[in-house]
């Protein structure tokens, strides 16, 4: 019983968790590279057009954690002596965390994302009206391409990282350069009818 004490003087209960992880047994320095661990595993993955997607890695950005004091108080709050009543009781604690990251890393890891390569960097095109084909004029569609816009992206994949969110869709945030005339647009539509009513 003794040594038992003693020995949680400088770790945590059994049935101890910290951020979900099992913290039983260990030190405060345990604890908090496991809790690195963790962090350090992270990807966010960034979804786009046509299939291609693409990741950053915590590791590659030198993710980490600043820990403020709130696992050394959990470890002084025991009593050394009151250790049997945790075997059949579970001790849940969340700590506030704050994640750091290097920038200049972040930033060099977002240029070299695929959507930025020549070959998947896609510009958009008008709608416009085509060619006459011996009987008629119609309208050519636009092609929405795949011209993704950096400046947006960049500030929803720092807004991510520090929320450990996993997955953006460049779509759902509209993200993608857009053709500035569709084929709905008015002019376009009365445009095509005039040449077809003319044969101009």
């Amino acid at each position: 019983y003794l040594s038992l004490s003693y020995f949680y003087k400088g770790r945590l209960y059994l049935n101890t968790f910290v951020n979900g992880i099992d913290a039983s047994h260990k030190s405060v320095d345990e604890i908090k590279e496991e809790i690195n661990n963790q962090i350090t595993s992270y990807v966010l993955t960034i979804e786009g057009r046509n299939g291609i997607t693409d990741q950053i890695a915590g590791s590659d950005i030198d993710l980490s954690v600043v820990f403020d004091d709130s696992i050394e108080k959990l470890l002084e709050d025991q009593n050394g002596f009151t250790w049997p009543k945790y075997l059949f009781e579970n001790r849940e604690k969340t700590i506030d965390t704050m994640l750091d990251y290097d920038e200049e890393l972040l930033k060099e890891e977002f240029d070299k994302l695929i959507f930025f390569q020549e070959e998947y960097s896609i510009e958009p095109t008008n709608a416009h009206i085509s060619e006459f084909d011996g009987s008629s004029y119609h309208i050519v569609p636009e092609d929405l391409g795949a011209k993704v816009k950096e400046e947006p992206l960049y500030e929803k994949v720092m807004e991510a990282i520090p929320h450990l969110e996993e997955k953006i869709s460049i779509e759902e945030i509209d993200g993608y350069l857009a053709p500035e005339i569709t084929s709905e647009y008015p002019d376009l539509v009365k445009g095509v009818g005039f040449k077809q009513a003319y044969q101009c």
